[in-house]
């Protein structure tokens, strides 16, 4: 009997927590040696805008994406081609003033609708198209402009090209994401008057 003491004390002792995490494993894998993988939960995505660039064009495009971070979507580092993206164009990005950079403007577009979508619950085909109804257009100074919620200067999303009036504009634009949502458009599809161009100007007061 000395002899099994002396042994049993010479064995070193385990934690509560150890033993039930050798439990555990035995129950989970049935040996000591098998892990249990995580289980991958799958991507969310929505339904918002994105800048994309076709035969030397910017066009704001709207598609499925993955979810953004901490559902706020942010201006990325570049933009991809259109082809192959999944989105649609439904609108095109220019701009008057020579050194301003046009794909900086078309990322801020698209990032500020697509937060406007998830804002307003509306990131989804079917809800996307009731975007329109928080855009406003009217005109800033001698700017058509439309903006977001209210006419400040601080609220506007886009100035207007094309010679139309940001009513048109406007107009035109719902019409293109009913058109994109219902699945009815092509990515190829960009017939005249069928896409608004959002021209970036000076806007002088």
């Amino acid at each position: 009997m000395p002899d099994l003491a002396m042994k049993l004390a010479r064995i070193p002792s385990v934690s509560a927590k150890t033993l039930l995490a050798t439990l555990g494993a035995l129950l989970l894998g049935g040996t000591m040696g098998a892990t249990a993988s995580p289980v991958q939960a799958a991507p969310r995505s929505i339904y918002g805008f994105g800048c994309f660039r076709a035969a030397g064009n910017y066009y704001l495009g709207l598609g499925p994406m993955a979810q953004p971070s901490g559902s706020v979507a942010m201006n990325p580092s570049s933009v991809p081609p259109l082809k192959g993206s999944g989105s649609v164009a439904v609108a095109r990005i220019t701009s008057s003033i020579g050194s301003y950079a046009v794909d900086r403007r078309c990322s801020t577009i698209a990032t500020r609708l697509t937060n406007l979508a998830m804002a307003t619950g509306n990131a989804t085909p079917t809800g996307i198209i009731n975007l329109t109804r928080f855009l406003v257009p009217g005109q800033i100074g001698e700017q058509q402009v439309i903006a977001i919620d209210r006419l400040t200067l601080g609220d506007v999303v886009a100035t207007v090209g094309n010679g139309m009036t940001a009513q048109q504009a406007l107009d035109v634009f719902g019409r293109r994401i009913r058109r994109v949502a219902a699945r009815q458009a092509v990515a190829e599809a960009l017939q005249d008057g069928d896409i608004v161009i959002f021209e970036f100007v000076e806007i002088r007061r």
